[in-house]
């Protein structure tokens, strides 16, 4: 039997008013989602200076490199240098505030770094509704890779020099790359070098590798470096005529040394 029109108009009036209903709440779990991962995004933005790249609120990573070319480095070496920080500088943290040194500009006076440059992000994880993935893209390599680039080349080509004060260079170094007290960032070093020490106080030339007898030597009892927690990596530059002289032993020399002044050798490359 059908329905009185009045019963089939009121049923249907019901039905639209669920419908209606039903589309409004999607509409605001839509509008909910969209607003809360827009504010998301705009919290998660680092914000950074304009000029230097470096987050106002401070780095989020410190990176420290010591390009030792006291004696020169082969062609193959030097293409091999420049590859690792080209995939260095794609790999890093955005945030990470990156130091220069190069062995050619230390001096007993002081080691200032020959660059000091933060990595804004290549935009690679940008949301296209808050930012420009390509402008990002084009101020990382223009102000961040590139110069990078160019540093690494003219450190690698900085003058040479008799002697070679590792020692000398880790501490002045690290004093001015790292923080003295606070550690809750991560801290990194990364040193090109054949790491032959030689000075006339003490030579792996000389004297070998023994860093249980250097310990106890005056000499380097005013060389304690600041690199407690620092991860260091190490690009091993091998040397033609030094293989009785860059031996495991000497690389053991260098792990010895590391842990004993509070840092972690987490790798040496022979390159």
């Amino acid at each position: 039997m059908a329905l009185p029109r009045s019963s089939a108009r009121k049923k249907r009036q019901v039905q639209q008013r669920r419908k209606g209903v039903v589309i409004l709440l999607l509409s605001i779990t839509v509008l909910g989602a969209a607003t809360g991962g827009y504010v998301y995004l705009q919290r998660s933005r680092v914000d950074i200076d304009t000029a230097t790249l470096c987050p106002r609120a401070g780095p989020q990573a410190i990176t420290a490199v010591l390009i030792d070319a006291t004696d020169p480095l082969a062609t193959v070496q030097k293409d091999y240098v420049q590859k690792f920080f080209d995939e260095f500088s794609e790999s890093m943290q955005p945030g990470t505030q990156v130091s220069m040194y190069s062995a050619g500009a230390y001096s007993a006076r002081g080691f200032e770094a020959t660059a000091r440059l933060c990595n804004p992000g290549d935009g690679a994880d940008a949301s296209r509704l808050t930012a420009n993935p390509r402008r990002l893209w084009q101020r990382w390599h223009d102000m961040f890779r590139e110069p990078l680039r160019e540093t690494v080349e003219s450190d690698m080509e900085r003058g040479l020099a008799e002697q070679s004060p590792l020692f000398e260079m880790l501490k002045s170094l690290s004093i001015d790359a790292f923080p003295l007290r606070d550690r809750s960032v991560p801290l990194e070093l990364v040193i090109v070098s054949d790491m032959l020490v030689n000075t006339p106080e003490y030579s792996h030339y000389r004297d070998g590798a023994d860093f249980d007898a250097l310990k106890d030597h005056a000499y380097f009892a005013h060389l304690f470096p600041n690199l407690r927690g620092v991860r260091v990596r190490v690009l091993y530059v091998g040397r033609a005529g030094m293989e009785e002289t860059q031996t495991r032993r000497h690389a053991e020399f260098w792990a010895a040394y590391f842990e004993f002044v509070g840092a972690s050798l987490e790798s040496i490359k022979r390159i």
